[in-house]
This record gives C-alpha cells, sequence and structure tokens, in this order.
C-alpha cells in the first residue's frame, strides 16, 4: 500500500527529479559488461544466470514462542507496521527480517537488485510470462520433514520466462542463492574456479561470463576483456573489448547528481 501511494503522489508530481538505483550501476564493471552485450558479440541472449553467495543471515526458521525485550528506543508496534502480529524476537530485527516473508523478500529482494537492473534495462525485460521456483528443505533428524512457511530456504532457485520483446528472442533468467551455482559451462578452463557470486550470458554465438556486479571475475591480466570472460575462449581470442560509449562516474553519487 505505501509503495503505491508514493507511485501516485510521484505521478502527480511535477519538476520532481527522482532516482532509484544500486552502487553497482556506477561501475566500470557494469558499463564495460554492457558495452560487450550492445556490441552484439554474442547474438541474441537466450538465457541469463545469476548466482550469489549469500544470504548472510539465517533461514529455514520456525517463528519463535518466546517472549524477548525489544532494544531501548525500539517502538515494536512501529517496526512490525502491517505485518502479523507478533512479540519481538532477535529472529527479525536487528538484520534478520530479510528472510521472514512478513518483512523481506528474502535472497532475492535483498541481492538481485545489485546486479539484475543493469541487465533488465539492455536486454529489454518487462513483466515475465511466468515465474517459479523451489529452496531446500528442513529436517529434524534424518527423515521428518520440517515446514517453514513463513521463511525463506537456505538456498533457492527462481527461473523467469520473458517473451519475446521486439526483435530480441524469448529470454529466461535462473537465479541461484545459498550455494547453488548454474552448471559449470563446458567451455570453462578447467584450471578456473567459477566466482562465489557471477553472472553467465547465454547467446546465440557464444558466452559471457562476469563477476556479479558485471567486469571480469578472473582479473582483467589473467584472462578475458574487462566486460567478463568471452566463452569460448579461442572463437573470441583476438576479439577487443568494445570501445567505451557509456558515461563514466566514479560514484553512486556523482551518478545521481552529475
Amino acid at each position: 500500500g505505501e509503495a503505491r501511494k508514493v507511485r501516485a503522489a510521484l505521478a502527480k508530481a511535477k519538476h520532481l527529479v527522482t532516482k532509484s538505483s544500486v552502487q553497482s550501476s556506477a561501475t566500470d564493471h557494469a558499463r564495460n559488461t554492457t558495452e560487450l552485450l550492445k556490441s552484439g558479440v554474442l547474438g541474441s541472449v537466450r538465457e541469463l544466470h545469476i548466482w550469489c553467495d549469500h544470504p548472510a543471515y539465517p533461514c529455514s526458521l520456525i517463528r519463535p514462542k518466546e517472549k524477548q525485550t525489544p532494544p531501548p528506543g525500539m517502538d515494536w508496534d512501529m517496526w512490525i507496521g502491517p505485518a502479523p502480529y507478533r512479540p519481538y524476537h532477535s529472529a527479525y530485527h536487528p538484520a534478520n527480517w530479510r528472510p521472514w516473508w512478513d518483512f523481506g523478500t528474502g535472497t532475492v529482494g535483498d541481492m538481485a537488485c545489485h546486479t539484475m537492473h543493469v541487465y533488465f534495462k539492455e536486454l529489454q525485460l518487462g513483466a515475465p510470462k511466468m515465474v517459479y521456483g523451489y529452496g531446500s528443505t528442513k529436517h529434524k533428524g534424518f527423515f521428518q520433514f520440517v515446514s517453514t512457511p513463513e521463511c525463506q530456504s537456505h538456498a533457492n532457485m527462481v527461473t523467469w520466462e520473458f517473451d519475446a520483446r521486439s526483435q530480441l528472442p524469448p529470454l529466461n533468467v535462473h537465479w541461484y542463492d545459498g550455494g547453488m551455482k548454474p552448471h559449470r559451462p563446458v567451455e570453462l578452463d578447467h584450471k578456473l574456479r567459477m566466482p562465489s557470486s557471477g553472472l553467465l550470458f547465454v547467446g546465440e554465438k557464444g558466452k559471457l561470463m562476469t563477476g556479479y556486479g558485471g567486469g571480469n571475475p578472473f582479473g582483467r591480466r589473467s584472462r578475458g576483456l574487462e566486460g567478463g570472460l568471452l566463452l569460448p575462449e579461442k572463437k573470441f581470442r583476438d576479439f577487443e573489448q568494445p570501445q567505451k560509449t557509456m558515461r563514466r562516474c566514479n560514484s553512486h553519487y556523482t551518478e545521481w547528481t552529475q
């Protein structure tokens, strides 16, 4: 409700400039990768795999039964807002609210925005036609399944299916967290370790592996280009990093003010 009210107020406002973004949008890494995609070296992108080594907070939890005293100065009633009431507990605050569906959106809501927003725009993505996923399960002992419907799982996979956009073909975006990753590309040198968090673009002409915020996860002097590692390496051995066409800035704040 609050977000809709803010959106309605912004629609009525005049001469108001706003910005909603994250730090990674201002980095050279993201821009170098975007320029690689713009070059057409991959052809049309059919798949995007994003994996993240988070969550950094407990998951697969059951609502605590015991009560705790809120920290000094904290108004628990105000903090809990419109969510169904329950007594204060440190399992929610401080810092542990993200995996609880009444308060947060899990690791996807926490971390996907830090990389997906750049390529959501470049790949002209809109509303997906379908979203589905699954998560790990919690067990007591070897065989007893424990349901945790109020809290996200420790490890999760989510897929967004997008229809064709303009001249672009259908595309699927796959998300992995909690240590889960996509299958290792067969083209990747066995001497290279997949980054703990990263992206893999799968195009009609090849693949591109990058760091989580874009850029080369293996270091520019080691392998690949500034925008990432093109696969198979032999095929793209003579391909050079495209000319810088996007404006550069040195910080998230500078991107907003200049």
